[in-house]
């Protein structure tokens, strides 16, 4: 099972792909609930992809925060991948608009770093959450 969920829309995006497979018959799923990801950065003229570690648990806290940053148009939504190769915080500023930004610096990478910042569509979030409920609901148990 592969999901995709994006931060904005259109040349200024950032698309997280999840790969979850299940465990061989007999293994334990990983009790952290680690799943792999490769995040693709498309920022004005940088593109790039990287892989990054996520935690279930915080999918789910994001789209729950998604979700009352709609209802409140003021809140600010915190994500960090498992090893801070992606951090993220998205502003709720009144109806409308959203501003996200944060930094991108690949673990093995660590002399890397990109600071970002681009106002994007409320629309666009919205997309962004109803991607992480479906990617939720379908995930193995």
């Amino acid at each position: 099972m592969a999901a995709d969920f994006t931060f904005g829309a259109g040349e200024e995006r950032i698309e997280v792909r999840i790969a979850v497979s299940k465990p061989p018959s007999g293994e334990k799923p990983n009790s952290a609930n680690e799943l792999d990801s490769t995040v693709i950065l498309h920022l004005g003229a940088f593109s790039g992809s990287f892989t990054a570690e996520v935690l279930k648990q915080d999918l789910v806290i994001l789209h729950d925060q998604l979700i009352m940053g709609f209802a409140s148009h003021s809140a600010t939504v915190p994500f960090k991948s498992v090893r801070d190769d992606l951090s993220l915080k998205i502003e709720f500023n009144g109806p409308g608009k959203a501003i996200l930004s944060g930094t991108a610096q690949p673990h093995r990478l660590r002399q890397a770093k990109l600071t970002f910042q681009l106002e994007v569509e409320q629309s666009s979030l919205a997309r962004t959450a109803e991607e992480l409920e479906d990617f939720l609901r379908n995930l193995p148990h």
